[in-house]
């Protein structure tokens, strides 16, 4: 399957997802569903543009690379595992190391980097959802240093 399809497959399937959070988001009580209609919005338009847009002939012709299961599937079990011990072992944790792995694991970037952009990332979160949100976070084995 060229890469063109695949494209289209996925823009499709996501500009579904996007006008269902539409429709969900004007079904929210007050001012609650502005954000997720906005963002809802964005998606639809950058996946339309995504269907809408025409590739080079190249796309037809591409090499097919084998996928690399073993590294898909070790993706997968990483995630899950973030998922099942994020209650445990806290965002602050999970998230990064979740991070640095799949930075490790997908791609070709330098450790260094790989810490900060983890290190950066969930700062990022922190003060977004704990600071300005006030949306508890689960601390896990933190919760004792963690005063949120």
């Amino acid at each position: 399957m060229s890469l063109l399809i695949v494209d289209r497959i996925l823009a499709v399937s996501f500009s579904i997802l996007c006008a269902l959070l539409i429709v969900a988001g004007h079904d929210m009580r007050g001012g609650a569903g502005v954000m997720p209609v906005s963002i809802a919005v964005l998606g639809l338009i950058t996946s339309l543009i995504l269907i809408a847009q025409k590739k080079p002939s190249i796309a037809d012709e591409e090499m097919h690379h084998p996928i690399n299961w073993r590294r898909f599937l070790l993706w997968c079990s990483l995630s899950v595992i973030t998922i099942a011990a994020i209650q445990d072992i806290g965002s602050f944790i999970a998230i990064p190391s979740f991070l640095f792995f799949s930075f490790y694991l997908l791609g070709k970037i330098e450790v260094k980097k790989s810490i900060f952009i983890s290190l950066i990332f969930t700062a990022f979160i922190y003060f977004t959802f704990v600071q300005l949100l006030e949306v508890p976070l689960p601390n896990g084995i933190l919760s004792d240093w963690l005063d949120i």
